[in-house]
């Protein structure tokens, strides 16, 4: 679980580094995580990323960048 703990918190940094369009650095390593990790230790360090990346950091997009509308 250490791994996946650490591979969490990269997730969640890479998160706040974008490229300019609605994608960011965390997306990409999402896939380097099941690699390494498996797909449920992955899963699960990727969804504890993606959780404390949005929490820190709401913004108005929601899931599949499609704009919420209020």
């Amino acid at each position: 679980m250490g791994l996946a703990s650490v591979f969490a918190a990269l997730h969640a940094v890479l998160y706040f580094i974008s490229f300019g369009l609605w994608r960011n650095w965390g997306i990409y390593l999402e896939s380097i995580e099941s690699i390494i990790l498996g797909p449920k230790v992955g899963f699960i360090a990727a969804l504890i990323g993606s959780s404390i990346a949005r929490m820190t950091k709401p913004d108005d997009f929601w899931m599949l960048n499609v704009y919420q509308l209020h």
